[in-house]
């Protein structure tokens, strides 16, 4: 799975100057002391640790994050994760798609309810 440091590097955001800082930055005045500190950023590193349902919502049209990310997440968490992809909304707008606040909200309305009772 891809981490943090690849997306980092392949997208066409910052300047590559500015990349090679924060990569830099990142390695080796915040995670000096760790051998791979990009591991501490992979969301299948620790799926076996996290038993609860996730809804993991991915636009297929996502310029950043492949889709396979989310593939990639849903095959680690196994049962306890369920995947909706969307189209057309890319990186950025399916956080505002009324649809998809919609299904995150209907996702996290029982569990709501459980911890209100």
């Amino acid at each position: 799975m891809e981490v943090i440091s690849d997306l980092l590097a392949e997208t066409d955001g910052p300047l590559p100057s500015l990349r090679r800082d924060l990569r830099e930055r990142i390695e080796h005045r915040l995670f000096g002391h760790v051998a791979d500190p990009w591991a501490l950023f992979d969301a299948v590193r620790a799926a076996t640790e996290i038993d609860v349902p996730t809804r993991l919502i991915h636009d297929a049209d996502d310029d950043l994050v492949p889709l396979a990310q989310a593939h990639a997440l849903r095959a680690a968490y196994g049962a306890r994760a369920e995947l909706v992809v969307t189209r057309g909304l890319g990186h950025r707008k399916v956080l505002g798609e009324p649809a998809v606040i919609d299904s995150a909200l209907e996702f996290i309305a029982p569990a709501t309810r459980r911890t209100t009772l």
